[in-house]
């Protein structure tokens, strides 16, 4: 719903009551500017086709800076999802040069190290087995080492057979 006061999507819902025949009253507040108004109608909202979506990704365009500084950061990827505002799917498709194709292929090109490939690693944790990890992760491998609490690093690196 729209606030009809100042064109503001951003509507709260604060009273719904059921009344006689199938129908209900509704109270709302706009959080912009405070207006308020009640709405009579059926049990049942249609859907607004003009309303934009609840949830509406993020689509926020990075920097290349800001890439650079994601691919080569040795913090775990929810932090900087955190950090960024982008969610961890975005910071993990950066990491790997599925996003930002060109800013990863030109640090590796220039000699960093990147992230997820060198300093945390499942296969160098104490608890990596030739099958996979003992706490039985299943997304654990490659990186994932990086967002794992219970990550410790082996006495002996093993190296990859």
């Amino acid at each position: 719903m729209k606030c009809a006061r100042c064109d503001s999507w951003d509507v709260e819902l604060i009273g719904s009551r059921l009344l006689a025949g199938e129908r209900r009253w509704r109270r709302y507040e706009c959080r912009q500017c405070s207006d308020r108004w009640t709405v009579h109608g059926p049990k049942k909202l249609p859907k607004d086709p003009d309303q934009p979506p609840k949830s509406v990704p993020s689509a926020r365009r990075l920097t290349a800076t800001a890439a650079a500084e994601i691919i080569l950061s040795d913090k775990s990827t929810l932090a900087l999802a955190d950090e960024h505002g982008v969610s961890a799917q975005a910071i993990w498709q950066i990491r790997h040069g599925k996003s930002y194709a060109d800013v990863y292929t030109r640090l590796k090109e220039q000699g960093y190290s990147i992230s997820g490939f060198g300093e945390k690693l499942c296969r160098d944790c104490r608890y990596w087995q030739e099958d996979g990890c003992d706490f039985r992760f299943p997304d654990a491998g490659a990186d994932f080492a990086t967002d794992c609490y219970l990550y410790a690093r082996a006495k002996e690196t093993r190296l990859l057979q």
